[in-house]
């Protein structure tokens, strides 16, 4: 063996003894690979000195116990053990592969989003454009919808009222709270909100062919319509809840009996449960969760986004279980930190019950951002992990191990601030709008 003393190759033997004496046989014939390195250059190291890399890293803690700050980057303390085998884990198999987008103009993209179940693509654009994509990511018309003149439009999309649906229902969300469609079948309009819708959801209903529009509006309004996308002029309004600050973010799901609507709201750190009865169509405050568990305060942060982690139903709605829980993140600078809540499978059914123990995880990260930022979170299916764009681009989470880093994607500027995103439902499927007025598209390879 020559030259072992060199600290360079003497790193790399202790790092592949460790992985040999761990049993991590797969990831040693990596690294050996990789490294260039024998197992007899490794064996050669534990003969001349008698040391091992756990040796090493506990002398170094012991050594920083006497520095606060050196402690506070080193030691793991932090992270919390694992909460939940089935817990979202990073996969670290997954592969981001370019797509060379078809997008020939500089504008800011307001909205982006999937249309199952073809995985055909619409965005929208600040120049009041909205661009349409085949699955293939071929661009196939410059104009959609141009010719209901609607202007600039934050959400935007697709939906199928059942499975069996053959068609899609086309929507937008104009600057007046008005919401726009149109399909095979029908074309229409119907105002929502007021104001600016800020919120939008959908939820089957109990019907073949409705669903349940559940929105948030400028207006501080929490609304419930049902829709059939198959008959002429459906849209009616079955409940409202006039809320006392601005909605931050908004959840749906179903606990199996009735639709559950999940809403955080601004200068209040309780997230908000309310169940909208089937037989009588009405919304009622069924509980609360306290994010901070402080008693005498009801306001330290506010939540920016949510995100389920659970199971779903054959047309994607979640539903709510012993293991689901909520992901939430909040406002907090420099860092954003991640709340993993648990969700009650039961309905206290009083208003006034509030749960003070339902944060399984207060989750520190390394994801920069400031009083501007408004952080989405996407969850990758069958758990494999969580993404986050923020202000200074896309960031992988893994809840499982308590991690959080940024992503070198190919073909993406370090430092580019997301505006919008959007994950197909099959996660193989990825598109980032950022403020630099560009799009960057990518497969997933899972």
């Amino acid at each position: 063996m020559k030259n072992w003393e060199t600290v360079d190759l003497y790193t790399k033997a202790l790092i592949a003894k460790y992985l040999n004496d761990n049993g991590h046989k797969s990831t040693l014939e990596l690294f050996l690979g990789d490294c260039g390195l024998s197992m007899s250059d490794v064996k050669d190291v534990g003969q001349t000195f008698d040391e091992n890399l756990e040796t090493i890293v506990s002398e170094r803690v012991a050594y920083a116990e006497g520095n606060k700050d050196l402690v506070n980057k080193i030691r793991l303390e932090e992270k919390a053990l694992p909460i939940d085998a089935e817990t979202p884990s990073w996969n670290h198999d997954a592969k981001f592969e370019p797509v060379p987008l078809d997008v020939d103009k500089k504008a800011l993209i307001i909205g982006a989003n999937f249309c199952n179940p073809q995985d055909s693509l619409l965005l929208s654009f600040a120049d009041k454009t909205k661009w349409f994509y085949g699955p293939q990511w071929d661009l196939k018309d410059k104009n959609f919808g141009s010719e209901f003149n609607l202007g600039a439009v934050r959400f935007c999309g697709a939906v199928r009222s059942c499975v069996r649906e053959p068609h899609d229902t086309f929507y937008m969300c104009t600057l007046d709270g008005t919401f726009h469609f149109w399909s095979q079948y029908e074309k229409g309009s119907h105002k929502l909100h007021q104001r600016l819708i800020t919120h939008l959801q959908f939820l089957k209903a109990p019907g073949e062919d409705t669903l349940y529009i559940v929105s948030c509006g400028m207006d501080n309004c929490l609304n419930v319509h049902e829709w059939n996308p198959r008959i002429h002029q459906s849209i009616k309004l079955l409940s409202a809840e006039k809320l006392q600050s601005s909605c931050t973010s908004l959840q749906v799901a179903s606990d199996g009996y009735r639709p559950l609507i999940f809403i955080s709201r601004a200068d209040y750190t309780h997230l908000l449960c309310f169940a909208l009865e089937n037989r009588t169509h009405s919304m009622r405050l069924v509980y609360k969760i306290a994010l901070n568990n402080a008693q005498f305060s009801t306001h330290s942060f506010n939540v920016r986004d949510m995100a389920f982690i659970g199971e779903h139903d054959s047309i994607g709605t979640p539903v709510v279980t012993n293991s689901s829980v909520l992901l939430i993140a909040t406002s907090h600078i420099p860092y954003m930190r991640l709340l993993v809540v648990k969700i009650p499978p039961e309905i206290a059914g009083d208003k006034d019950t509030v749960f003070y123990d339902k944060v399984l995880r207060n989750m520190p990260t390394e994801i920069e951002q400031d009083s501007y930022s408004e952080p989405i979170l996407k969850t990758l299916p069958e758990g494999n992990g969580v993404l986050v764009g923020d202000s200074k681009g896309l960031y992988a989470l893994d809840i499982l191990n308590g991690d959080s880093w940024l992503l070198d994607l190919p073909g993406f500027s370090q430092g580019s601030r997301v505006k919008c995103m959007d994950i197909n439902k099959s996660g193989t499927k990825l598109v980032l709008g950022l403020a630099d007025k560009t799009v960057r598209a990518y497969n997933i390879v899972l």
